[in-house]
């Protein structure tokens, strides 16, 4: 069973990671680097290692096991990037408690399943704050999760894209303004890499309509 809030892997699944890790090698290895582990964290490990080669003292697996139905999972998922990874830092607990803990951050790949108030936005921003010149982000968001209570950003979203009248490319439109304009806010000049739509089981029996943006900070 999959579960409700970390579906796993797929094919589109692992072509989004390669989309979101071929950026990211264009990122200094400078400061620390900060993933959320989920359910199936391997591959994630293998890029960071061995594809990007970050030392792994600086490098952070994070998640805090939330979700009931997958908790047992994620604490699997986690002792296993400590087998194969032990110099890593592996983190049971919120990544906003991680991200404020770090100096400066060359690469966050921040896999989220929604885009809440409660941990994405502020997440999003704290990052901002700490990342490098050069450095690259990576936001990984569940279209329409954004109407689920009872952190709704709905509102935020279609606020900042309103002048756009499909309801898809308003969604697509309202969050990166929104990371644009806090960007703006702490005097950060980003530059949006690329970004990507994909079904998470476009065969399975759950329809995970998912959207990837990265972006880099410009160097001055």
């Amino acid at each position: 069973m999959r579960g409700n809030g970390y579906p796993g892997e797929s094919d589109s699944k692992r072509a989004a990671r390669l989309f979101v890790y071929r950026h990211a090698k264009k990122a200094p290895c400078a400061g620390h680097a900060v993933a959320l582990a989920g359910t199936t964290p391997r591959a994630e490990v293998d890029l960071m290692r061995d594809y990007l080669r970050w030392p792994g003292s600086r490098v952070h697996f994070v998640d805090w096991a939330h979700d009931v139905l997958n908790r047992t999972r994620i604490l699997a998922a986690l002792d296993d990037v400590k087998r194969c990874w032990p110099e890593a830092n592996v983190v049971h607990g919120d990544v906003n408690h991680v991200v404020e803990k770090l100096p400066v951050i060359g690469f966050a790949n921040l896999d989220f399943m929604g885009f809440s108030r409660e941990s994405v936005m502020p997440c999003v921003q704290r990052v901002l704050d700490r990342l490098v010149e050069g450095g690259v982000m990576a936001l990984t968001w569940f279209r329409g999760r954004e109407v689920d209570s009872p952190e709704r950003s709905s509102w935020d979203i279609f606020e900042a894209a309103r002048d756009i009248p499909r309801i898809d490319d308003r969604r697509w439109a309202g969050v990166l303004r929104l990371v644009e304009g806090w960007a703006v806010e702490r005097r950060v000049s980003l530059e949006l890499l690329g970004a990507i739509e994909y079904l998470h089981f476009p065969r399975g029996g759950i329809n995970g309509a998912m959207s990837v943006a990265v972006w880099q900070r410009r160097t001055q």
